[in-house]
């Protein structure tokens, strides 16, 4: 949910809250019931929930940079 902030000194006051994003998100921490989290420059990151999530894999490739500079030297 989000509502925008219509304040005015000495008051702080709210407009009517509203739904900032739908769907069904896999929580991200596991026992948790947080779907979200936000980067410093204030983007989200959320994992959708898709007919397939369960089935589907991914990778995490760490030190890719170092296997790219192997795999592609620039000499």
């Amino acid at each position: 949910m989000t509502a925008e902030v219509a304040s005015r000194e000495p008051e702080l006051r709210f407009l009517a809250p509203r739904m900032l994003f739908e769907g069904g998100f896999i929580p991200w921490e596991p026992n948790t019931g947080r779907t979200y989290d936000v980067a410093a420059d204030g983007r989200f990151l959320m994992i959708e929930q898709t007919p397939s999530y369960l089935t589907q894999r991914f990778a995490v490739v760490l030190n890719w940079l170092e296997e790219l500079k192997r795999r592609v030297p620039t000499n």
